[in-house]
């Protein structure tokens, strides 16, 4: 629930993830999260 919460915060994740299969994005939603913040720090630092 949580990390469905999360995820649902992020933004665009959300609506990619409905289009998708559920499974694999249920398995690892804070994965997903956690590599499109680390992308995004990176953009910005770089």
């Amino acid at each position: 629930m949580v990390l469905g919460a999360a995820d649902a915060d992020a933004g665009g994740h959300t609506e990619l993830h409905a289009g998708t299969t559920s499974a694999p994005v249920d398995r690892d939603p804070l994965r997903s999260l956690t590599l499109a913040v680390d992308l995004a720090t990176r953009g910005v630092s770089t």
